[in-house]
């Protein structure tokens, strides 16, 4: 094991002791955060295009440090992104995600998010659920939040068959009203509710951001940080990865999805 793979490791588990969830990585490409054994809904996350493992956890733990999110979720599973835009590699081990889930047992709601290309491995799941053990129990038991992505072509689609899983399906854009702009993948956002207006809505995220006008790519990331540290495009390290008062998580497009998860 590389140095800097164990230093990260070692940061995941003594970091997460703060949030009070057992964290450890699966393998490779996907990491588990135990919040609670009580039965209670399971969170995935399906990072954007090339976050690196170990920004992906930071972004999980940092949501724990909200109490809604931790009060929700038994447990919180989120892979690494997709090493290629259009995830035609298919290298995630979306398989180990459901040998975990014999492992929690009783999955009986979840909440799937997806960022910008984490959508496309986020629909390759929904094709796994379709012939896993969960297949039934699922059905009309899962939460689709899509923040900036897409639907997909082929294989990496959003199918018809998907949305007998979905309670519901969120496409979240945004908009910065200090300069006019939307986000890279607004209209796609707009196009996957108006492809699936049984199940799907659109979310458009008012937001007053650091990004200069035009700088859609900064608007990519404000789903993840309220304050992208890159005012022209984006990093994703920084923006997955550094948190602090000056640049939050942003977790307003959560909320109203957990009171959609809890019946309100």
């Amino acid at each position: 094991m590389r140095l800097s793979t164990l230093t990260s490791l070692l940061l995941f588990c003594a970091v997460s002791s703060i949030t009070h969830a057992q964290s450890y990585r699966v393998n490779e490409t996907l990491s588990r955060l135990v919040v609670s054994d009580e039965v209670k809904p399971i969170m995935v996350l399906f990072p954007g295009y090339s976050v690196e493992q170990n920004w992906a956890e930071t972004w999980a733990m940092e949501m724990l440090k909200d109490e809604e999110v931790k009060d929700t979720f038994s447990n919180i599973f989120v892979f690494k992104g997709p090493k290629e835009v259009f995830y035609n590699s298919q290298e995630l081990t979306i398989s180990a995600l459901f040998d975990e889930f014999k492992e929690v047992g009783n999955v009986s709601e979840l909440v799937v998010v997806a960022h910008s290309s984490g959508s496309f491995p986020a629909h390759i799941f929904f094709r796994h659920l379709q012939v896993s053990d969960l297949n039934e129990q699922l059905k009309e038991k899962v939460l689709y939040v899509n923040l900036d992505g897409g639907i997909g072509e082929n294989e990496n689609a959003f199918s018809d068959a998907s949305l007998d899983y979905l309670k519901k399906g969120y496409s979240i854009s945004a908009l910065d009203t200090l300069t006019n702009t939307y986000s890279a993948n607004h209209e796609s956002m707009i196009a996957f509710a108006e492809h699936y207006p049984e199940k799907f809505e659109h979310i458009l995220l008012r937001v007053e951001s650091p990004c200069e006008a035009e700088a859609q790519w900064c608007l990519h990331d404000v789903f993840i940080n309220q304050q992208p540290h890159n005012k022209a495009a984006f990093d994703l390290e920084k923006d997955y990865s550094q948190y602090d008062t000056k640049h939050p998580i942003n977790l307003t497009w959560l909320h109203p999805i957990l009171d959609q998860l809890k019946g309100n």
